[in-house]
């Protein structure tokens, strides 16, 4: 992570290392100056975790945890926010890698405590199972709802095997679709 100021200038780098490779795809300033990111974290070749870190505003690891849920292959946080009860809610996927990714958001309380969990499956009642999804962006309204945007692969057929499609949830406060 690298942090400049208004015109490019350096003011500090700090980087974070994993066992093997590590991506931070979203990163966002706090109230306090501190910074909060998500990414993926890779500890054996083919399988790894959603990595989240959390950053006092010079740069430092003030929390540092990661979180698998289907398995152990692909797990990567693509958006995190902070909630306005305070917590922090993180979108991306989990699965078995390549095309047979579900879609995932979670919320974790300020010390990485889960306090809710949901992957993407074909029906609202969590039934069936869909291809290949993912939440790649998220934002809370004033009344703790949450909108995310991602994609889903459907599995169609020939001669086009693949319908790919925009994907739009919408999320209560307690992670129900």
């Amino acid at each position: 992570v690298i942090k400049v100021d208004s015109m490019g200038n350096e003011i500090w780098t700090q980087q974070y290392n994993g066992p093997l490779t590590d991506d931070l795809w979203s990163i966002k300033q706090l109230n306090d100056g501190s910074f909060i990111t998500t990414g993926h974290t890779n500890f054996a070749l083919g399988s790894g975790s959603v990595r989240i870190l959390k950053l006092d505003s010079l740069g430092f690891v003030e929390m540092d945890t990661s979180y698998i849920f289907l398995n152990n292959y692909t797990q990567t946080g693509y958006s995190i926010f902070q909630s306005l009860d305070g917590n922090y809610v993180i979108g991306g996927v989990t699965g078995s890698g390549g095309p047979a990714v579900r879609g995932l958001i979670f919320k974790i309380n300020t010390v990485g405590d889960t306090l809710w969990s949901k992957i993407m499956t074909e029906f609202t009642d969590g039934t069936g199972a869909i291809y290949s999804s993912s939440i790649n962006s998220m934002k809370e309204l004033e009344d703790s709802t949450i909108v995310s945007t991602g994609s889903i692969i459907l599995q169609t057929g020939i001669p086009q095997p693949w319908n790919f499609r925009l994907l739009l949830l919408k999320f209560n406060a307690q992670g129900n679709e």
